[in-house]
């Protein structure tokens, strides 16, 4: 089921998040009640993204920006709630998805790695950083991450992926070693005429 959003719900909703961010308290006995708020505000965020394609690319934009503005505020405010590394999960995502930025991605979701290495998506976050080192064109740091996949969790039942993972870039550096050749004895021949 796809949720049709207008721009005035987006901007609305937006609104409405930065006047509960302005009223924010920081008693003790209202935290946990912050911590939902806030909770709220990501998970509508990032329910209207995934309904947001029939939006504008700016709006788009704009929205995954604002999200990923949360999500870091909500890390620094809530540094140790459960919920947090999912939400920093989320923003690797979002730079890949959303906007395009697969070196920011992969730097994210490697991060992600290092500072939740217990947590139940760090082997997922290897496995896609090192599909978006690939699309940044980063073939070493590619092989990096699924190297790190395969050292740190070297009984997870993806291992088989990530092997083939390799493989696949091995014969794409290959097929692009061997492409430069080509082009470069074409050079070559182009100038001894």
């Amino acid at each position: 089921m796809k949720i049709r959003i207008s721009i005035f719900h987006v901007f609305i909703l937006l609104f409405s998040f930065i006047l509960l961010s302005c009223s924010k308290s920081s008693t003790n006995s209202d935290k946990s009640s912050l911590i939902l708020r806030d909770r709220a505000q990501l998970d509508s965020l990032h329910s209207i993204l995934l309904g947001a394609d029939t939006l504008p690319d700016s709006v788009k934009i704009e929205l995954a920006m604002r999200t990923i503005q949360y999500t870091v505020n909500y890390s620094l405010a809530y540094p140790t709630d459960s919920i947090t590394p999912s939400y920093m999960f989320r923003r690797a995502q979002l730079f890949g998805a959303a906007l395009n930025d697969p070196e920011r991605a992969a730097t994210l979701f490697d991060e992600f790695n290092l500072k939740y290495p217990d947590y139940k998506m760090a082997p997922m976050s290897l496995l896609l950083a090192s599909s978006a080192w690939e699309e940044a064109g980063n073939m070493a740091k590619a092989h990096n991450s699924l190297n790190n996949f395969i050292k740190l969790y070297p009984k997870h039942p993806w291992i088989p992926q990530a092997e083939g993972m390799i493989k696949q870039l091995d014969m794409k550096e290959a097929q692009n070693r061997q492409s430069e050749d080509i082009v470069k004895e074409g050079r070559e021949t182009k100038k001894k005429s």
